[in-house]
């Protein structure tokens, strides 16, 4: 049971990482370097946490249920961080010499 919902998880999840990489590959000149790398890993880490949500629910063993919870919140809090550099570049953000800078970015 548990080995065939893994491998089910792992297809989508190949099916999902070659959606992203492939939207993302298209040349675009006003990306920077960080974004090449960035952006299709977060969208890879929503939708592995969206695909592990998804088997959360389904599962009917409570330890098992709240394993994937703990890894589906750590995916989603590793995007979070991904995503401040993209933010920054698209907004063009230059990093100031104020506490602020150690806050937020």
């Amino acid at each position: 049971m548990i080995a065939k919902s893994i491998h089910s998880i792992l297809k989508r999840l190949g099916i999902l990482k070659k959606r992203c990489f492939h939207f993302w590959s298209r040349t675009d000149k006003d990306r920077s370097s960080n974004d090449d790398i960035i952006f299709p890993a977060l969208l890879f880490l929503i939708g592995a946490s969206t695909v592990l949500w998804e088997e959360a629910l389904q599962e009917k063993d409570p330890s098992n249920k709240l394993k994937l919870i703990f890894l589906i919140y750590g995916l989603q809090i590793v995007s979070f961080l991904l995503l401040r550099p993209v933010l920054r570049s698209i907004l063009k953000v230059e990093q100031s010499l104020s506490i602020q800078k150690y806050i937020l970015f």
